[in-house]
């Protein structure tokens, strides 16, 4: 889910890559999910917000994006 429009940070304009790459319809659920780092799920499943975007780190062979966690999610 993107994040509220106050909290959605954007990767500045020569970083930036669109996260949905694939089509809704040729996503396995389950199989995603599984696919995730368990940080990501675990922020998720608190309610977590991504940002718009993400960023490749080519030095460091990464796909950064912006993880906001509502502190009132923590319980």
């Amino acid at each position: 889910m993107g994040a509220p429009k106050p909290w959605r940070a954007r990767a500045l304009p020569k970083r930036y890559v669109e996260i949905n790459r694939i089509s809704k319809e040729a996503i396995d659920p389950k199989a995603a999910l599984q696919a995730l780092p368990p940080l990501i799920k675990g922020s998720l499943r608190l309610g977590a917000y991504i940002g718009d975007g993400a960023v490749i780190d080519h030095e460091f062979g990464t796909t950064d994006v912006l993880i906001v966690v509502p502190v009132s999610a923590i319980k």
